[in-house]
């Protein structure tokens, strides 16, 4: 899934985002955190990036990120506390 997702994107364009919000999340044991970063952008990017990630969950039957009806990217990874 990782080359998947690593090929669709070297075919995405690039574009400039706006980041409009943040926040820290940890799982329910408290043993790992999450920067989540709310962004925004002029153009249509968000939707051309949700449109390859949902095909690649797709192929392994995994669900579709436009039902969230927002768009989430794991841009920061996660870190162990």
């Amino acid at each position: 899934m990782r080359e998947m997702l690593r090929t669709s994107f070297a075919e995405q364009p690039s574009s400039c985002c706006e980041v409009c919000g943040l926040a820290v999340l940890s799982n329910d044991e408290k043993t790992r955190s999450f920067l989540t970063l709310t962004v925004s952008c002029a153009d249509d990017v968000l939707e051309s990036y949700t449109s390859a990630v949902d095909k690649c969950f797709k192929e392994y039957n995994l669900p579709l990120t436009t039902s969230l009806h927002c768009f989430t990217s794991a841009l920061v990874g996660v870190w162990e506390m």
